[in-house]
């Protein structure tokens, strides 16, 4: 199994005198391989950008095999990733 997963930013408008909230999407594509159309896809409205919510919620809702491939940006809250027993690819190391 091999996961994309990342978080999108929607919404909110930086100006001088406002600044409004984004929100932060988890998002996560499910292939057989690596560079195939999803099986699956999930979307979860997160309520911040922080790795603790972000790491209850793909415990509780993704499966984490060890074999499983798992692919995401450097984002400070996938780091924990790299301690669990599967193998994790940042998209750096995709492109080269």
């Amino acid at each position: 199994m091999y996961y994309e997963i990342a978080i999108i930013e929607y919404g909110g408008v930086e100006q001088v005198e406002v600044k409004e909230e984004k929100t932060h999407i988890f998002m996560a594509l499910a292939t057989n391989a690596y560079n195939e159309y999803p099986r699956y896809m999930m979307f979860h409205v997160m309520p911040n950008h922080k790795a603790n919510p972000i790491k209850e919620f793909i415990s509780s809702h993704m499966v984490l095999l060890s074999n499983t491939i798992v692919s995401c940006d450097n984002d400070p809250s996938f780091k924990w990733l790299k301690d669990v027993s599967f193998f994790v690819l940042e998209l750096s190391q995709l492109r080269s």
